[in-house]
């Protein structure tokens, strides 16, 4: 499963580059190449909300020093061809 994101700026490394998740409300660096068409990587949903909300795990510690958040459904994309379209 994949996260959307938006990309920010450079990270410290040229390797890496901050994303925004949640419109602005969370950031954290990855390797550039975990970006694959403005999405990320997360895994399975750990837990959900009557509001459709799901809880992640995030690849990285975000810059908030959360390694877990709430997305909402669709912000999540399951399958490479929704990946290309994202």
């Amino acid at each position: 499963m994949r996260l959307k994101v938006k990309t920010i700026s450079p990270g410290l490394h040229p390797s890496e580059v901050v994303v925004e998740i949640n419109n602005g409300a969370e950031r954290l660096v990855v390797a550039s190449r975990a970006l694959i068409g403005n999405t990320i990587d997360v895994g399975a949903p750990l837990a959900r909300k009557s509001a459709g909300d799901l809880l992640i795990e995030l690849p990285r510690e975000a810059m908030s020093g959360r390694s877990r958040i709430w997305v909402k459904r669709a912000d999540l994309v399951e399958d490479r061809e929704q990946v290309r379209a994202a």
